[in-house]
């Protein structure tokens, strides 16, 4: 699988003056990550107020309205950063800035605001609005993506579509008709495996391999195409498992089939060698949380555990630390900046990993502890997104450092 080319800054002597400015919509990372950021914390704390009786937020239905909102909230605003920046750069497409880009971002923003104003704004305005920003993001990366690498990246023209009609799944139930909401969700959670599979297999093994190498560790890491088909071909499994509705032995089986396929992946990646490189382990620690939630959907299906342990497994340990690490990353290359991790940023990794981990076992909590947990699970992780939004802002706001465009 073909790599992300992270750019790198000019060699120190041949920078160039430093451009001045705003430059947030300069590149589809900038907003995108930013609101990435921002965006969590306050939509859980919201939700968290009113899990614990302090208010009320989203309706009448304030679980599926915080389901919401963190899959096509803040995973679409990742999502969208991360195409945007990726898809110029297979291509070698003109990237999509300016104006336009402030339009798409517009979109997104005002599909939050809808949501939060479910009394005030009918529900048909409001699945009207919601619905607009996925298909504008496909139409913003599928013309190049179309014609310079349909073949190799045509998924994720199909990607952003597909999670717009869970959405639009999502609302029909809100609407009235005879869709499970929920199911919804949990189609747009597979469909973001589908994606992590796709994309952790084109950034994992080449950031470790390029990391180590910087390190002085001449390693490679051969690829296995065999191995990326089969890790694809098991999560498309698992999705056709939720969308069918099994359950119990059989699920579980095919559960466990996933879990070996991506854990013997993991292991090629040789992940261990990286332990002093924040901005390399970091990236298998997120696909070790999708393992370790394959492995507890398995026991859930069984009975074994609570089924939202291997949700938020899923959720808030794997695809949360793999959106930090790229987005951490990303900006630093992108913005003309070393790839080199602060301790600010080894602290957004920790508290994202730690808030993961509290919230699988608040979901094994007795009784009263389970509020208690939950709560401190969800501060540490949010911490952790409110603490790269303040560290990022200068990096996505203004310019590069070496005075590049973009």
């Amino acid at each position: 699988m073909a790599t992300i080319r992270i750019e790198e800054p000019l060699p120190q002597g041949r920078r160039l003056a430093p451009t001045s400015g705003f430059m947030l919509f300069a590149y589809g990372f900038r907003p995108f990550f930013l609101a990435a950021g921002i965006y969590p914390p306050v939509a859980l704390m919201a939700w968290i107020g009113s899990f614990a009786g302090w208010w009320s937020v989203g309706g009448d239905q304030p679980m599926l309205w915080h389901g919401h909102e963190m899959m096509f909230g803040f995973l679409a605003a990742a999502f969208a950063g991360f195409l945007l920046t990726a898809v110029p750069n297979w291509t070698g497409t003109t990237r999509l800035h300016g104006a336009p880009l402030a339009g798409l971002f517009a979109l997104w923003l005002a599909g939050r605001v809808v949501m939060w104003l479910p009394d005030l704004v009918p529900p048909v305005a409001q699945a009207a609005v919601d619905l607009a920003f996925l298909p504008a993001l496909a139409l913003a990366i599928g013309l190049p993506v179309f014609t310079r690498s349909r073949a190799r990246n045509g998924a994720f023209i199909v990607l952003p579509l597909a999670f717009a009609a869970a959405n639009a799944a999502y609302h029909a139930a809100a609407l009235g008709f005879d869709i499970d909401g929920l199911a919804a969700l949990h189609v747009a959670i597979d469909l973001m495996l589908v994606a992590l599979t796709v994309i952790g297999g084109r950034i994992v093994p080449g950031f470790t391999q390029s990391g180590l190498r910087m390190a002085g560790n001449m390693v490679t890491i051969a690829a296995a195409p065999w191995l990326d088909r089969a890790a694809i071909l098991s999560i498309m499994a698992v999705v056709a498992v939720d969308l069918i509705g099994l359950d119990g032995q059989f699920a579980a089986a095919i559960l466990c089939v996933a879990v070996a396929i991506h854990a013997a992946r993991l292991l090629r990646w040789q992940g261990w060698l990286a332990w002093r490189l924040p901005l390399v382990w970091v990236l298998h620690v997120a696909y070790l949380w999708l393992v370790a939630g394959l492995a507890l959907r398995a026991a859930g299906a069984l009975g074994l555990v609570p089924a939202a342990a291997g949700l938020h497994a899923i959720t808030a340990g794997a695809m949360a630390t793999m959106i930090v690490a790229v987005m951490t990353r990303a900006s630093l290359g992108h913005t003309g900046r070393l790839l080199q991790s602060s301790p600010a940023i080894v602290a957004i990794y920790l508290l994202v990993i730690a808030g993961a981990l509290g919230r699988v076992l608040s979901a094994l909590a007795p009784g009263e502890s389970y509020l208690v947990a939950t709560v401190a699970a969800a501060a540490l992780w949010a911490l952790g997104f409110l603490l790269f939004a303040i560290v990022y802002f200068p990096v996505l706001v203004g310019p590069r450092a070496d005075g590049r465009e973009g």
